[in-house]
This record gives structure tokens, sequence and C-alpha cells, in this order.
């Protein structure tokens, strides 16, 4: 069970979900990066890289706009609660209020949606630019997209947050089996 109480829920679902957005974002930026890099520049074939200033700017970027969606639950708009288990606390994905989808709709667009649409057409731009040269480095770049698959294989292994999208998408509800979750 959790032994950290209310409080230490709601810090350690802000910190872990905080961190789960950051990485999300950064796979953008690197991907964003690396358009920039071979794509933008007509003068060098290897473009031109990011600047160091650039670069620090994006990083606190990124990590205050991760901070910003994190913390919304912890003001009222969604909600931090115990995992089905009870041993840790993420974001409740079993409820289906209002408050909950307001939360989850713009959540879900400005940190899974954008990057995902950044990292397919920054590394399709990529792909066809060095097809254009005859240069094939397909294969390292397609492994370096592998993190971006992560949260989609989650959210569909995962019978909860399967169970929340489709409740979302068509209303109904799909049943869960349940494990007991009560402490001895």
């Amino acid at each position: 069970y959790w032994p950290y109480g209310s409080e230490g829920c709601q810090t350690h679902g802000f910190q872990g979900f905080m961190t789960a957005l950051a990485s999300l974002h950064f796979i953008a930026a690197i991907a964003w990066d690396r358009y920039h890099q071979y794509c933008t520049s007509k003068l060098t074939p290897r473009g031109t890289k990011l600047q160091w200033s650039s670069a620090i700017s994006l990083a606190a970027f990124v990590w205050m706009f991760a901070a910003f969606w994190a913390a919304m639950p912890l003001i009222g708009w969604g909600e931090y609660d115990y995992e089905p288990l009870r041993t840790c606390c993420t974001l409740d994905y079993s409820k289906g209020d209002r408050n909950y989808v307001s939360y989850l709709i713009p959540m879900s667009i400005f940190n899974m949606g954008i990057q995902v649409f950044v990292v397919l057409s920054s590394y399709q731009s990529i792909a066809q630019k060095f097809k254009k040269t005859g240069n094939p480095r397909i294969a390292p770049i397609l492994a370096k997209t592998s993190p971006t698959f992560n949260p989609l294989l989650y959210a569909l292994g995962n019978e909860n947050y399967r169970g929340g999208i489709w409740r979302l998408l068509t209303g109904e509800k799909i049943d869960v089996p349940q494990t007991d979750n009560k402490s001895k």
C-alpha cells in the first residue's frame, strides 16, 4: 500500500507525470533539432546545429510546460489518485466527469498529439532529404524515434487507460477486472 498519505500521493503523481511529459517533449525537441540540422540549411549538407543558448531556452521551456500541465491536477483540473494496486499514484483515469474530460483532451493534444506530429513530420522530412541525396541514413533515424511509441503502447496495453479512452470516445464503459486493493 501507499505509505505516504494523500499529500505524498499528490507529490508523487505530480513528479511522475511532469517527468513523463518532459520526456515526451524532449523527444519532439530532439526530432525538431535533427530536422533543423539536416533540412534547413542549403549552404552545408549537414545543416546548422542548434546554438547552446537556444538549447538551454528550449530545455527550460520543456520543463516549464511539463510542470504547468502536471500542476493542473494539484489545483483541481484533473486529479491524482492511487493506482489500482495502491502502491503509487498517477492521474486518476477512472473519472469520466466533465472536469476530467476538459483536462484530458487539451492535455493530450498539447502533450502528445503535437509531439507525435513533430516527430513524424521531422523524421519524414529527413528521410525524404536523404532519399534525394542518395545518402541512406534512415535506419539510425528510425531507431531514434522508438521512444515515441512508448506512450502509444502503454495506452493500448493498460486496461484502465484503454477503458478510459474508450469511455471518452464512445461514452460506453468497459468492465475492467478489479483486484482487491485493501491492505491487510
